[in-house]
């Protein structure tokens, strides 16, 4: 039997937890919330009917260019991209040769590796050094003509970006417009 004394303990002690465990939820402790993303359109990048013109047909070995710049808009954008790039090579493909993926930042006025804002070529091989480089599609089987794609993620901070491609198979890709091509879709986090 629990005395009297004890049961004040007791009592004075689930008091105390119920209105410290109140104090503590109004002023912001809870359980924790999962975080998702929140995919958004995406920007695409091809020879033409897409978001920007990148001419991606029949880029030569040792070739690079660039894409239209793209603009996020003032304000809060978001700063983490999912791209997704395609490549059809014409020839007989050497296995694990690469095709490289860059991201050009710009505040506007200036642009990582002083690209231009519309559709153009990487002067030399040098201009990658400026840029980010966010990926790469290795050729994954010696069949011509098929297509390859890779995927990964993308940090862009700026209001402004430029994707850029670097041709580091010894093959040309596909002379056909529209069968490479790349996407850059926003993922922002969001919280439930």
């Amino acid at each position: 039997m629990i005395g009297k004394s004890m049961r004040c303990r007791l009592l004075l002690l689930a008091i105390c937890l119920v209105i410290g465990i109140d104090s503590l939820s109004s002023i912001g402790f809870s359980a924790p919330s999962k975080q998702y993303v929140s995919p958004g359109t995406p920007v695409t990048y091809s020879d033409s009917g897409s978001t920007h013109v990148m001419t991606l047909q029949n880029l030569l070995s040792g070739a690079g260019v660039y894409g239209a710049r793209h603009d996020m808009g003032t304000g809060s954008h978001p700063a983490q991209w999912m791209w997704a790039c395609s490549f059809t090579l014409t020839g007989t493909n050497v296995a694990g040769a690469q095709i490289e993926i860059y991201v050009s930042w710009s505040d506007g006025t200036y642009a990582d590796g002083a690209l231009g804002t519309t559709n153009g070529s990487l002067a030399s091989a040098d201009k990658r050094r400026d840029l980010k480089l966010v990926g790469t599609v290795i050729v994954d089987q010696t069949t011509t003509n098929t297509t390859m794609t890779a995927s990964g993620m993308a940090w862009i901070p700026t209001r402004y970006f430029s994707p850029a491609v670097w041709n580091g198979t010894t093959l040309p890709t596909q002379n056909v417009a529209n069968t490479s091509s790349c996407a850059f879709t926003p993922v922002p986090p969001e919280n439930q």
